[in-house]
């Protein structure tokens, strides 16, 4: 930066400006999402903060190309990202081998779930043939353990170190995620697959709220704070595949079966 005679200082407002459109341009493309604080109080107060978790998946296929966008002739902006991501390989069995490999292996490493049912016969068969050596080398490369159910596969990571959202999680949001997973899980027990209603989820977030109000932030207390607390969880379960939205309500996945309160006999 010295050698480019570039100069950044966190003191300067011109500079902080700066940051937070850095900040602003990451937010609205997903890469970082904002959990806490405020830009403007930032940049109009060096005391100000603002928190953020990172979409690693995102932030990774962002960086991670073959091409340099520079050496990229097309103009459109969906042909520049196709050209760049674009991995040419033999049209044979082994290039083709060597195409689903790589795809199974980074959905495994960037998917909280790989579900079965979202691959194509061909890729399926290979997983299937292949599974006992990709989840060895992934678990010794990365620490990951492999978790195998009927309906898929999840990479558990026991350290939380490669992890943008945890369940369970400390703090209010992270309560409410939990307590709504449960009611969803034991809800597909007895309903699989079938949709419940956003009106239906909003009125239990409104009942956990009164009953966990004394502990939770105050922002819970607020008018109408159901409906934005439903929505945001929502998100979290669905960044953790463990539920899909639709214009309904919420189809509630398999992996969401383990927050599933068990029948006490």
């Amino acid at each position: 930066m010295q050698a480019a005679n570039f100069r950044f200082d966190l003191l300067n407002h011109d500079h902080r400006r700066d940051l937070v459109h850095v900040a602003r341009f990451l937010v609205e493309r997903g890469i970082l999402v904002k959990i806490h604080g405020d830009e403007l109080q930032y940049l109009n107060n060096e005391h100000g903060d603002a928190l953020y978790n990172i979409h690693r998946p995102l932030l990774t296929a962002a960086v991670n190309v073959r091409r340099g966008p520079s050496t990229i002739p097309d103009s459109t902006l969906d042909g520049r990202i196709s050209k760049m991501i674009e991995e040419p390989l033999p049209d044979n069995e082994d290039g083709r081998n060597r195409r689903i490999r790589t795809m199974l292996v980074r959905r495994l490493l960037d998917d909280p779930v790989l579900y079965y049912n979202d691959l194509d016969p061909e890729s399926l068969a290979y997983l299937h043939r292949q599974r006992g050596l990709l989840l060895s080398q992934i678990e010794e490369a990365t620490g990951l353990h492999p978790e195998v159910r009927k309906e898929g596969i999840a990479m558990t990571d026991s350290g939380g170190d490669l992890t943008d959202f945890a369940l369970p999680e400390s703090g209010t949001a992270g309560h409410l995620a939990l307590l709504l997973a449960e009611h969803l899980a034991n809800y597909a027990r007895h309903d699989r697959g079938s949709t419940i209603g956003m009106t239906s989820l909003v009125r239990r977030t409104a009942e956990l709220i009164r009953e966990h109000r004394t502990h939770w932030n105050r922002d819970a207390s607020l008018p109408s704070a159901e409906i934005r607390m439903t929505h945001e969880t929502l998100a979290r379960l669905e960044a953790l595949r463990l539920v899909r939205r639709n214009e309904d309500g919420v189809v509630p996945m398999p992996a969401i079966a383990r927050y599933a309160i068990k029948d006490i006999q």
